[in-house]
């Protein structure tokens, strides 16, 4: 059978050859997605509708082939079903056939998983139209026909039973976030959202149907980013949505524009995401996107995406000047492939939070994109990169899929099995390892890459913040520390510690370059788990390392389990390691955690870590931040610190100057009348004889005048309501940058049945109030319920979670 629809599907496409036009090139925009309207069906009793749709920019009448393969758990081909029809420009590529859970003779087949493979074969037929001209689509390569190919599984079951691949989603199951742990072992919470997608501020937002394109020529009703956010937040529920517009369309998509105001939309952006984050409910992250995908001044191309840069990157001068009629703030020319310049450029100019950049959408240049190279100048490894880039997406896209039920899934730049037709036709090998084989300290990240205004409602596909609380200081530091894994089903968690020298440690420990990895000795246990809501099941659990210094993203399989929890105990070899978790499930979907960095056996050494991550003052003012030596393998030494990257009319200094064998140390840094506003990146360091270890935090001068900010906490961070009766917490307003204002507060989650007050309701400029919650057995419901407390004044606002245990045993 398959040598039949090989031979038929090669007959047709030779015949199509003859008489083709070209086509535009695939690019990192495009995709497929193979979709199915149930993920169960019964054998002779109900139909399965397999839909394989493409979304590719057509400029040219177009004829396409179809075929979908069906394969039994033995890999035998059970059932082939093909298909061709023509397609006009603009319209939906797509084409069903229906499955009924026969083989190819008429005989129902038993209960079981299956796996679908399809593909689609696109060639123009000859046309006297010219293609179209599709407004503001980056010009691209032909080509004569495109190949591409995507799979699934799917499930034979009785109608009656319980799926044995659990219910299938919809946008309601898809949509669970803000997930408590479910692993006591991992004590954070899991917040679920995407960091990669654009707006009408550069070549996205555009309307959920088949004119979406990743296209700088807009209408009324795109998405700019606060309607993005919104969008996320209200109809998508994540917990947060991450915007990098593309640093380099910011002009084109702005038609008539000055240079200012093309920069002014970048910072329109910055201050959307500032509306639009309520610290409690949603983290709004915005950024850029640097870098080309297709263009011969970048043969060693590759996005990167950049978060709350606080300027706009450009690379062409044009001869202009920055300040007057350059188009951008920072200039970051890249020579070809400099992307060793824009690390530094990048890393000089931070967040609030520091610098902060992920490696999007990974091509190994092996297979479609062949001779262009390996991304990221050749994921060429430099300080300066590790210390900026934190991610890299494992899976991306689909980026111009309009749908709005949440149950699509995108190309996979990671994972097995490598070279699958579920991979981007842009990679043949394991990306992951090997940006982490180089030397990257990297994380995971799941995400959507949206153009279309379907963020969060595009795919299934999330990046997951394991972090303390939803605010941003709280997802960033997550970020800070790696602790982010990736997984293609939303309703899902994972876990990943070691017990190492009576301590324990979690996913992407070890993975900031200046404190140094793990230092370890004797047996480590590596503990994963996997949970999911939707009740699939883990199939397998591998613990991989990737082959330090490989460029074919290769790995070693430390262990591996088809249990959860999974724990492996042995004594690594002495040197450096990295070990990370890949989970399958038996819906298909896999799932990535950050590794955990070691040295086993090392020397006698120490890690410097700091809090809090940035501090904001006045000009004149005065910041606090607190340094800590944690010591590792033995070490007993003296620790001597030092500061560097003060601005101007700036001093510091620390108490105590130096830390023998471990403890803290207070830096006072001290700013005059005429420090001048900006953010400055403070590099701590500590020195004991030849070891030297670093990190860094975030020195905010507001400018003169400015209104400050606060920070609000809550003590205790749980209480327990015996119903009929009260308790009570004391929330705390903290002043920075010279804050002076009234801070309102508010309660939002009350459970019914429980009122709420606030003694003083309002605090101005620094002080506490008690939030008294009565119960008077009033509809009450006994149960564990999450609060928000917000705290506003004016324009700032921020808020806070709080944990209320009701009992109602007494009523």
């Amino acid at each position: 059978m398959k040598r039949f629809l090989h031979t038929l599907a090669v007959a047709l496409l030779c015949c199509l050859r003859a008489v083709a036009i070209d086509l535009p090139a695939w690019s990192d925009d495009s995709s497929i997605v193979l979709r199915s309207d149930s993920g169960r069906t019964a054998a002779g009793q109900r139909q399965t509708n397999l839909t394989l749709a493409v979304f590719h920019p057509i400029d040219a009448v177009t004829a396409a082939q179809f075929n979908f393969v069906i394969l039994d758990e033995q890999g035998a081909v059970v059932r082939a079903l093909q298909g061709a029809r023509t397609f006009q420009p603009g319209e939906a590529v797509e084409f069903s056939v229906a499955w009924d859970g026969r083989d190819g003779k008429g005989n129902m087949l038993g209960n079981g998983q299956f796996t679908v493979e399809a593909s689609v074969n696109l060639y123009s037929p000859s046309s006297t139209a010219p293609p179209v001209v599709l407004p503001g689509v980056e010009p691209t390569k032909r080509v004569t026909h495109i190949s591409q190919r995507r799979s699934m599984r799917l499930e034979l079951a009785a109608v009656e039973a319980a799926p044995v691949g659990a219910a299938a989603l919809t946008i309601q199951t898809v949509t669970l976030n803000s997930a408590l742990g479910q692993d006591p072992a991992f004590p954070f919470n899991h917040y679920y959202g995407t960091l990669h997608t654009q707006t009408t501020f550069s070549d996205g937002g555009h309307p959920n149907n088949s004119t979406c394109a990743a296209s700088t020529t807009h209408s009324a009703g795109d998405f700019t980013p606060a309607q993005a956010y919104a969008y996320a937040r209200n109809t998508a529920h994540l917990d947060f949505l991450g915007i990098t517009d593309h640093n380099h369309l910011f002009d084109a998509a702005c038609t008539g524009c000055s240079a200012a105001q093309i920069i002014q939309r970048y910072h329109d952006g910055l201050a959307a995401a500032a509306s639009a984050n309520v610290d409690g409910s949603f983290v709004a992250i915005y950024g850029q996107e640097w870098g080309f995908i297709s263009n011969p001044d970048f043969p060693n191309e590759g996005h990167v995406g950049l978060f709350e840069v606080p300027k706009l990157f450009g690379w062409n001068p044009s001869g202009c000047t920055i300040g007057v009629n350059c188009s951008y703030e920072v200039f970051t020319d890249p020579a070809g492939v400099n992307y060793p310049t824009m690390y530094t450029a990048a890393l000089a100019n931070p967040s609030l939070f520091g610098a902060f950049g992920q490696f999007n959408h990974p091509s190994d240049g092996t297979k479609s994109a062949a001779g262009e190279g390996v991304d990221f100048d050749a994921l060429r490894y430099t300080t300066d990169g590790d210390d900026l880039i934190h991610s890299i997406a494992v899976i991306s896209g689909p980026a111009t899929d309009p749908s709005i039920t949440g149950t699509d899934t995108g190309n996979r730049y990671a994972g097995e099995p490598v070279n699958g037709p579920n991979y981007s036709p842009f990679n043949s090998i394991d990306m992951y390892n090997r940006a982490l084989s180089a030397g990257f300290h990297v994380a995971p990240a799941a995400d959507s890459d949206v153009h279309c205004s379907n963020y969060g409602t595009s795919t299934r596909d999330r990046t997951v913040f394991a972090a303390t609380s939803l605010t941003k200081a709280a997802l960033f530091d997550a970020w800070h520390h790696r602790r982010m894994y990736a997984t293609s089903l939303p309703t899902a968690q994972m876990a990943f510690t070691m017990n190492a020298n009576g301590s324990t440690f979690f996913m992407g420990d070890g993975g900031i370059r200046t404190a140094g990895p793990v230092a370890t000795s004797g047996a480590i246990t590596l503990h994963a788990s996997a949970f999911d809501s939707a009740g699939h099941t883990v199939t397998s659990i591998k613990i991989k390392e990737p082959v330090a210094g490989a460029t074919n993203g290769s790995f070693n399989l430390v262990a591996n389990s088809s249990t959860s929890p999974f724990d492996f105990t042995f004594t690594p070899a002495t040197g450096k390691h990295a070990y990370y978790v890949y989970v399958t499930l038996n819906s298909g979907d896999e799932m990535w955690s950050a590794p955990i960095w070691i040295n086993q056996g090392a020397s006698p050494d120490y890690s410097i870590s700091a809090s809090p991550a940035s501090v904001a003052v006045t000009p004149g003012g005065t910041a606090s931040y607190t340094a800590t030596v944690t010591p590792a393998g033995g070490f007993t030494g003296a620790v001597t610190f030092s500061v560097s990257g003060l601005p101007a009319g700036t001093t510091a200094g620390f108490t105590p100057a130096s830390v023998t064998t471990s403890g803290n140390s207070t830096l006072t840094v001290t700013t005059s009348s005429t420090t001048p506003a900006g953010n400055y990146p403070l590099t701590i360091t500590g020195t004991s004889g030849s070891l030297v270890h670093s990190t860094t935090v975030t020195l905010v001068v507001t400018a003169p005048g400015g209104a400050g900010d606060f920070a609000l906490s809550a003590t205790p961070s749980s209480r327990t309501l015996v119903d009929p009766g009260s308790t009570t917490y004391t929330i705390t307003v903290t002043p920075s940058g010279g804050f002076t204002g009234a801070v309102a507060l508010k309660v939002r989650g009350l459970p019914a049945g429980v009122t709420a007050t606030f003694t003083p309701a309002t605090v101005t400029g620094s002080g506490t109030s008690t939030l008294k919650l009565t119960g008077a057995c009033n509809n009450a419901t006994s149960g564990t319920f999450k609060l928000t407390i917000t705290g506003t004044s004016g324009i700032i606002s921020h808020s806070i979670t709080i944990t209320l245990v009701i009992d109602t045993s007494n009523c």
